[in-house]
């Protein structure tokens, strides 16, 4: 059997193989390990969540990074930059904007700090596949960033 790639055929081989590339590009960032996100419950009415300093070095300005990985099934690692200590809120809302789970509200330091969210609700029940909104507050500086839980 022959096969030819005829001058039809160069516009979907070129495609392809600069898919191949952006793939073997991002390869590298899709292979880290998941980050640790176990979730342990406290009770059965409450969730444990803990917030980890990542990097104490003072950042210029306010931020909250796109949560990794984003669509997640089993936990996200959401991460902000926060440039001098103020008041810290963290809550999810769902679609319809009601809260799912408030994951920090405490005064922190200057750095960037990290979070995870294991995909449960305030009573610790695990949350449909949807799409999500990660609030923070922190003093004047508020955003918000879309998550995507994928069961």
């Amino acid at each position: 059997m022959r096969v030819w790639a005829g001058p039809g055929m160069l516009v979907p081989i070129a495609i392809a193989l600069a898919l191949l590339g952006i793939f073997l590009l991002f390869l590298p960032i899709l292979a880290r390990p998941v980050p640790d996100v176990s979730g342990a419950f406290a009770s059965a009415s409450s969730v444990t969540v803990t917030v980890t300093v990542v990097n104490r070095a003072t950042p210029q300005e306010f931020a909250l990074f796109q949560n990794y990985p984003n669509p997640f099934n089993q936990g996200t690692l959401i991460s902000y930059a926060l440039p001098a200590e103020c008041r810290v809120e963290i809550v999810i809302y769902n679609i319809l904007g009601q809260k799912i789970i408030t994951l920090v509200d405490q005064d922190q330091g200057p750095g960037v700090h990290s979070v995870s969210w294991v995909g449960r609700d305030d009573r610790g029940h695990a949350v449909a596949s949807a799409v999500y909104f990660c609030v923070i507050q922190a003093g004047e500086f508020s955003v918000i960033k879309k998550m995507v839980v994928v069961r």
